[in-house]
């Protein structure tokens, strides 16, 4: 007993070694498409790995803090990935382009892209100057689902296209949007059947830039890079600078309006800041040099885009002060006025009003606000999250006194009654004047920005929104059936959607879709050329509207030309609308005696 008592104190005392009796962890050695695996994620997420590819691009000493590697023909599943990222975790020259490299790390997801999480110790020079894998020719399906298993499948590895269509100009980080030029795209509407799969996004933010900067139409040749996935999207990251083929086409001259009456335009102005630091909202401050800039672009947008309208609603605009530097610019030419009432938005912008008083005439104006119950983080009290969303209680739904809701604008629709004096816009003309009455809503609804695939969060507030402005609309005609009324903004929504066809159904016109297809665009997202700002109308005898003009002055353009004052180009991200309203005298129509004719 005493012997076999020392037996299993020897025993135990070797247990409590450190890492006595512990077993190594296994490394497996498995190909990069093993690892990549066919589906949405590695069936080998965080287990130790071994695998070796040649390297595509040397991103080791950038903000990335890795490289990507492919292992040329390492199957011939389509579904499995050849290519993979190595995520250091240090900015180090650990490895250049075409070398040969054996890397040991771990698998993970990160946020949705596959890739191995190596320390420098685990990454091993097989050999030097290999030759580049052959890349694969880029051109995914129109079916988004489709779209999404094409490049899960192409993750990381080499791809080309000789020849691409710019549908989306270069952004804020540097990302331009594609389609093969093979397929005959020159733009991709927002109603396009086929889907929008096939749009690339071409990401800038590596080694090699796209230079110049492109817009919409212009052309990419030779274009090679590696698909990368992030911020939830795939992007083709270019591995050399490709061509550019700069377009020589113009926005189209503003139309010459025919008729007694008046002029009128929307204007998004994409976010006109002061210089000051409003401490009750999250307002961005520019400096001296960036609000000169901006006024005088918008300015310049006004004056050679809109002909100077009689009257132009706006949006994103932060205050009073803001407009009355506008308006005091000297590339105006016209005496304008300012309608202007704060709103609740977070970032401190509103809508506006601008009229010329020698033809505008505001009657009576107001800005409305509704409480809603809606419980989806946005508007005004929201907290900024649709998916654990909470929104606080501002204001009384039921009239009890008691705060039991939330305000459903964070751009309150600004209400006006004007009397417009009609004018004949050929100067060697003169006509008698003629005046009429013209209820105005400016309008900007809640944006999409919100919204993911699949999940219209922001939908639900916009469909109140435009419920709540039929009841405005209601209560116009009830007071006057024979008002003429025009709803026109920012309505952040498409021709065909639920909201818009609200509006429809309350009796009122689109304008905007007697235009021809290759015109029908107010702002272009992620490549997708979209019909979001509109003018609505419900005309009776002694008014008509002509068909808009949109001036394609700044969606099209990348954001560089923000950077230069002189030119209206990308003045703002929307397309400004201009229009024509037709006024006609009332007259009065005597019936006819069919007898005393006849004597």
């Amino acid at each position: 007993m005493q012997a076999f008592g020392w037996v299993n104190w020897i025993i135990a005392a070797l247990l409590a070694l450190p890492g006595a009796w512990q077993r190594a962890p296994t490394v497996r050695d498995l190909s990069v498409c093993v690892i990549q695996g066919s589906g949405s994620s590695s069936p080998y997420v965080n287990q130790e790995v071994r695998t070796s590819g040649v390297v595509t691009l040397d991103l080791d000493q950038t903000s990335r803090k890795g490289f990507f590697m492919q292992a040329e023909g390492c199957d011939a599943d389509p579904a499995t990935s050849d290519a993979i990222f190595v995520y250091t975790g240090e900015q180090l020259e650990l490895v250049r382009l075409g070398e040969r490299v054996q890397v040991s790390g771990v698998v993970r997801e990160y946020f949705g892209r596959t890739e191995i999480y190596a320390s420098p110790a685990g990454i091993v020079i097989l050999a030097a100057d290999q030759p580049q894998p052959q890349p694969f020719y880029l051109s995914p399906p129109f079916d988004p689902a489709q779209a999404l298993v094409y490049l899960e499948g192409r993750e990381s590895m080499l791809a080309y296209l000789s020849k691409a269509n710019v549908v989306g100009p270069t952004d804020g980080v540097e990302t331009a949007w594609l389609v093969d030029a093979a397929l005959g795209d020159d733009r991709i509407f927002w109603n396009d059947p086929r889907g929008f799969g096939e749009i690339i996004s071409l990401d800038g933010s590596g080694l090699f830039l796209v230079e110049p900067e492109v817009r919409v139409s212009d052309q990419l040749l030779n274009v090679h890079g590696v698909i990368d996935y992030r911020q939830g999207l795939y992007r083709w990251l270019p591995v050399e600078s490709p061509t550019v083929l700069q377009s020589v086409r113009q926005p189209e001259e503003p139309p010459q309006f025919s008729g007694v009456g008046v002029a009128a335009a929307t204007f998004n102005m994409g976010g006109l800041y002061d210089t000051l630091d409003d401490p009750t909202t999250s307002d961005k401050v520019w400096s001296a040099t960036e609000y000169q800039r901006g006024l005088q672009k918008r300015a310049l947008a006004i004056h050679e885009w809109l002909a100077e309208a009689d009257l132009v609603a706006v949006q994103g605009v932060e205050n009073q002060a803001v407009l009355d530097a506008l308006l005091s610019r000297p590339e105006l030419q016209a005496s304008y006025a300012a309608l202007w009432f704060d709103g609740p938005d977070k970032h401190g912008l509103d809508v506006a009003l601008l009229f010329q008083p020698e033809s505008v005439t505001v009657l009576e104006a107001t800005s409305r606000q509704a409480c809603t119950g809606l419980i989806d983080g946005l508007g005004p009290d929201g907290n900024g999250d649709v998916e654990f969303p909470a929104n606080g209680l501002t204001c009384d739904r039921n009239g009890d006194g008691l705060f039991d809701g939330n305000r459903l604008f964070s751009y309150p629709p600004l209400l006006a009654r004007l009397r417009l004096a009609g004018r004949d816009p050929r100067p060697s003309l003169t006509s008698s004047p003629v005046e009429q009455v013209l209820w105005v809503v400016a309008v900007h609804l809640e944006s999409r920005d919100e919204d993911v695939p699949g999940i219209l969060y922001t939908q639900p507030r916009r469909l109140e929104q435009v419920d709540f402005m039929a009841g405005l609309l209601a209560q116009i005609r009830s007071a006057d059936p024979q008002a003429n009324v025009v709803f026109l903004g920012d309505f952040n929504d498409a021709p065909d959607s639920l909201s818009m066809q609200a509006f429809l159904d309350a009796g009122m016109q689109n304008l905007g879709q007697s235009l021809p297809t290759e015109q029908r665009y107010t702002s272009v997202r992620q490549g997708i050329s979209e019909f979001t700002d509109g003018i609505l109308v419900d005309l009776h005898p002694g008014m008509s509207a002509s068909e808009p003009y949109i001036a394609h002055i700044n969606s099209d353009f990348p954001i560089i030309f923000e950077q230069v004052a002189d030119i209206p180009f990308r003045s703002s991200d929307h397309d400004p609308i201009l229009f024509w309203l037709n006024l006609r005298a009332n007259r009065v129509y005597l019936p006819i005696l069919v007898d005393a004719l006849v004597r």
